[in-house]
C-alpha cells in the first residue's frame, strides 16, 4: 500500500503510438485501472 489518504501523484511514459485522448479510467475496490489504446 503506497498511501492510505491524501493526495497521490505518479508519472510514467507512454509509447509514441498511445492515443492519450482516448484514455479511460475506472476504480473498483480501491484499484484504479487506466486503459490507453494504441495505434496499430
Amino acid at each position: 500500500m503506497e498511501r492510505s489518504s491524501g493526495k497521490f501523484s505518479r508519472r510514467f511514459r507512454l509509447p509514441e503510438n498511445a492515443k492519450v485522448h482516448q484514455a479511460k479510467t475506472s476504480m473498483e475496490n480501491g484499484v484504479l485501472t487506466v486503459t490507453v489504446p494504441k495505434e496499430v
